[in-house]
Order: structure tokens, then C-alpha cells, then sequence
């Protein structure tokens, strides 16, 4: 792996509400994901992802994701794919986090 490559992976989904205006644009969405199932390919990194030093999966299980607004899509849309640049070491504390996210 080279320096400042990010490995990716993904974080299961336990619920979530998305509110849209009368045109379809995203009004307020949250999520809340299970910190216990996030699977990068590499057990050991998602072994240590979940121990007290970075998540602390069993302290707190649930990553809880706020967003929005967000412009109307073009026509029907049914897939969304985003990426969250979240730093290791929040154990129980809320920060904004940069987000990209396309539809």
C-alpha cells in the first residue's frame, strides 16, 4: 500500500430516513450504520478498526450519519454512493466530517 492511499470498504446499515421536498431535492437524511460489521478485506484492519484505539465498536456500536441538503436528482434515480472522510478517535464525540456523495 502506498502513503496516503485510502483503503476502502464498507459499513452496514441498520436504519435509515431520508426527507425529500416537494421536487424531489434532499431535505434532512440520517444514518445510522453498525460499527461491529465494517469489512475493509483485511480482517486484521477491520479486527483493529473495532478495538478502543480507533471505533470502539463495543463502547459504541452505532456510527450515526447526518446530511443534507442536497439538489434534486435528473430523473429517477435508485442508486446513491458516497464517501465520508471520518478520522479515527471520535469514541462518542460529534464532528462534522467532509462528505462527497453522487447520485
Amino acid at each position: 500500500m502506498s502513503a496516503g492511499h485510502s483503503p476502502s470498504g464498507s459499513i452496514p446499515v441498520r436504519s435509515g430516513t431520508v426527507r425529500l421536498g416537494v421536487m424531489g431535492a434532499v431535505e434532512d437524511a440520517r444514518l445510522e450504520l453498525a460499527v461491529a460489521g465494517i469489512e475493509t478485506g483485511n480482517r486484521h484492519r477491520d479486527r483493529d478498526l473495532r478495538k478502543p484505539r480507533f471505533l470502539a465498536a463495543d463502547e459504541h456500536p452505532v456510527i450515526v450519519v447526518h446530511a443534507g441538503p442536497a439538489p434534486p436528482p435528473r430523473g429517477w434515480v435508485a442508486q446513491a454512493q458516497g464517501r465520508s472522510d471520518v478520522r479515527p478517535g471520535l469514541r462518542g464525540r460529534s464532528r462534522e466530517a467532509p462528505a462527497r456523495y453522487r447520485a
